[in-house]
């Protein structure tokens, strides 16, 4: 199109006017809503947020996302504690370690059940659970990996008093025990593969007890009583990715591996059960059944006071908010 010599003229005293205008009767523009800082870590349930974003399911959904990625589950835990970001994926434990302290947290949704994907890994020596007996087993103390070892040890009659615990996260076990520094812990993929090429053992999973270790989708109070259309849309474009990513495996895979510098191998849903909408309102319907997200907070709440990591039982009712899977 042939560019006018007075265009940017007429186009500044047509900016002017419109400024005039405003000003003359009161109208102001209106203020941009910011973006939702949501952050999340290094797990195969949290994938559909890469495709979410590439794909621009957030922007299509009409919520501008601004996302915060760390390979480390605690620090996100510790973030949140001082009071960043007002989105979060994590755990049951998590979510009951952080209610101690701050009581403005809700789930809205789940991503994933693991069934396999965490696991206890073990040095070559360790070929049995009774083998674990005196030995140091390196979980996240007071979070899932405590409860989920604690749970499998009593289901083959052993207790937490055969095993020595030593306070590690995820990332760090594949070094610890190749450093004799603990002799198992608990991870999950990638790092189970890691540990594999390592020489460590896979000894037991969450195949033996999938329900115990959802992925869970957090908010606080305040963004969920003031942004609720921002989050059903953040919701919408998860479902949407998830959908997306079991029709378009193979691009879906190269799209999360660039995007987290991992290797295509490294890209996969096997051992979990990815959450998706019809899961989700089973799981946050309020029911006694075991599988409902409501009984199994309450495992963890027990746990915690067990531990002492909270001082007061928090109301479960008060820890979930359905709405947005049930609407």
């Amino acid at each position: 199109m042939k560019r006018h010599p007075f265009q940017p003229i007429f186009l500044f005293l047509a900016a002017f006017a419109i400024v005039a205008c405003q000003t003359l009767f009161g109208v102001s523009p209106q203020p941009q809503t910011p973006p939702l800082q949501f952050a999340y870590n290094l797990w195969p349930g949290y994938f559909p947020i890469e495709i979410a974003d590439e794909k621009g399911f957030f922007a299509e959904q009409g919520v501008n996302v601004d996302l915060i990625f760390s390979e480390s589950y605690s620090t996100i835990l510790s973030n949140i504690g001082t009071g960043n970001y007002q989105g979060f994926t994590t755990t049951l434990g998590g979510i009951i370690s952080l209610v101690g302290y701050h009581d403005d947290l809700k789930i809205v949704m789940a991503s994933d059940l693991s069934a396999g994907a965490d696991a206890l890994l073990v040095n070559s020596k360790i070929n049995k659970i009774t083998d674990l007996k005196g030995k140091r087993v390196g979980v996240l103390l007071g979070d899932f990996g405590e409860l989920f070892v604690i749970e499998l040890l009593e289901k083959y009659g052993l207790s937490s008093d055969d095993v020595i615990f030593v306070n590690a996260d995820g990332e760090e076990i594949n070094n610890y025990i190749k450093n004799g520094r603990i002799d198992a812990g608990v991870t999950w993929q990638p790092y189970i593969s890691e540990g594999l090429k390592l020489g460590h053992q896979v000894l037991l999973s969450t195949k033996e007890m999938p329900e115990l270790l959802p992925g869970i989708i957090a908010f606080r109070d305040s963004v969920i009583r003031d942004r609720p259309q921002d989050i059903q849309a953040f919701v919408r474009a998860w479902f949407q990715a998830q959908n997306y990513w079991q029709e378009h495996p193979e691009e879906c895979r190269e799209i999360i591996a660039r995007r987290l510098g991992l290797s295509l191998e490294e890209i996969s849903t096997e051992g979990i059960e990815l959450a998706n909408l019809q899961a989700n309102q089973k799981l946050l319907t309020l029911s006694s059944s075991d599988s409902s997200l409501y009984s199994i907070l309450q495992v963890y709440i027990d746990f915690s006071i067990r531990k002492g990591i909270i001082g007061r039982v928090p109301n479960v009712e008060n820890l979930i908010e359905p709405q947005f899977v049930q609407n």
